[in-house]
């Protein structure tokens, strides 16, 4: 069974694939609580305002390292282990 714990999802700037992903996940049952990471959209805020909109916990511009991408996957992580719901 698919049990992520988290998933980093990429937002590219001309289709709404990750936005599609993170709605789905969050909408079944078995994934609603995985926490979703948007990465992507070279940080325009209207990519980022759609991530979260779709239902991710956090989100990189596609600029962001690798150090601060996994940054924000540890944050949320922590969020989860510290007993908060995603979604």
């Amino acid at each position: 069974a698919f049990d992520p714990d988290v998933v980093v999802t990429p937002f590219p700037y001309a289709c709404d694939d990750g936005s599609l992903l993170t709605r789905t996940l969050k909408q079944d049952p078995g994934t609603s609580g995985c926490a979703v990471v948007g990465w992507g959209g070279w940080g325009w805020a209207n990519t980022r305002a759609k991530a979260f909109a779709a239902g991710c916990d956090a989100f990189g511009p596609r600029t962001a390292s690798t150090e601060e991408l996994l940054r924000a996957v540890d944050r949320v992580l922590a969020r989860q282990s510290a007993g908060w719901r995603t979604g």
